[in-house]
């Protein structure tokens, strides 16, 4: 139950931290101040703790039992490391070539002999489970790159033949039917309205979906 969260950052032109926590860095020669990488992590902690009480942690003797949290930023093993004096900044800032060295001594000093170190002890199979149960939340980012780099017009203009708006394309999983200027698309699943560009993306993606038309919510399902 020794969560370790990693943030990982080059940083090959330099990172310096001064005594009050604040970042930064070297640009085209210069100096200039970057967000904490620590704060950074800090928010991914937050939001992992949140994800564990949402699949629900493993108890013993009633007990829910509490995994420790260990925020480590890593760098490039070419960053130049500027750290403050002050001897109250405990954040973990490792170079990538020196973390499992650090890793190795941080997981001695989980101490057998201390009580809650030893009630915290789970099983392999229980620490796979809690890990499967946590990936299982994961939800990909699915980026439309047509919207977002406008290239529907341009897909529009490059459109080599249409199909003729009287042609049914059962062969495709769709149905095109007569309009007064171009023919209109149907989802293979839903049979919701879609447009050319839509339909066109599906086609040139035929290893995925078959050679069949999608809206983009039932594409997310394939």
């Amino acid at each position: 139950m020794e969560v370790f969260v990693l943030e990982t950052k080059t940083f090959s032109s330099g990172l310096s931290i001064n005594e009050r926590g604040e970042f930064s860095t070297i640009h085209d020669g210069k100096e200039i101040g970057i967000p904490s990488p620590v704060e950074q992590n800090e928010r991914h902690i937050s939001v992992l703790k949140d994800a564990f009480r949402e699949i629900g942690l493993p108890k013993r003797m009633g007990i829910t039992l509490q995994p420790s949290y260990h925020s480590v930023v890593l760098v490039s093993p070419k960053a130049i490391i500027s750290r403050p004096k002050t001897t109250n900044f405990d954040a973990s800032i490792i170079k990538l070539d020196q973390f499992f060295s650090w890793y190795k001594e941080k997981m001695s000093e989980v101490s057998l002999k201390d009580t809650m170190g030893i009630f915290k002890i789970c099983s392999g199979e229980t620490v796979k489970d809690l890990g499967e149960r946590l990936v299982s939340l994961h939800k990909p980012v699915r980026v439309d790159y047509i919207k977002k780099f406008e290239l529907g017009p341009a897909l529009l203009s490059h459109e080599q033949s249409k199909p003729s708006p009287a042609e049914s394309y059962t062969d495709r999983g769709i149905t095109a039917i007569k309009a007064k200027e171009e023919p209109a698309y149907f989802c293979a699943a839903c049979k919701a309205s879609i447009n050319v560009v839509v339909a066109k993306y599906c086609w040139n993606n035929k290893s995925r979906f078959g050679g069949r038309a999608y809206c983009r919510t039932c594409q997310a399902k394939h």
